[in-house]
């Protein structure tokens, strides 16, 4: 199986602009999530079309396959934030309803 996604930047621009492919395929290792960079101008040429991160649910975990160190920049947090994203829409992992509970004041 094969499944495949588009994702378009809603937030940041007037119009819908296309940053990331996302491919979901079942493989001998378990079932594996790789996000891509779209095709768009918005990305360099250099970078069009690249894998940019992957995650294998082997049915014991997650592999998360890339160069993340203890610190993630913020383009790298939002690779990753959006395939986190997908894998919860497609699973059935528990999903608890987090709610804002005010400020904490320090102590």
């Amino acid at each position: 199986m094969i499944k495949k996604f588009k994702v378009f930047d809603t937030y940041s621009h007037d119009v819908n602009v296309y940053d990331y492919d996302i491919t979901i395929v079942d493989t001998d290792k378990g079932t594996e999530y790789t996000l891509y960079s779209s095709h768009s101008s918005e990305w360099t040429p250099l970078w069009r079309g690249k894998k940019l991160l992957s995650i294998v649910d082997t049915g014991n975990g997650y592999i998360i396959s890339n160069r993340y160190t203890k610190e993630v920049g913020y383009d790298e947090m939002a690779c990753l934030y959006t395939l986190l994203r997908l894998i919860d829409s497609q699973s059935k992992i528990y999903r608890g309803e987090i709610q804002e509970t005010g400020l904490c004041l320090p102590i």
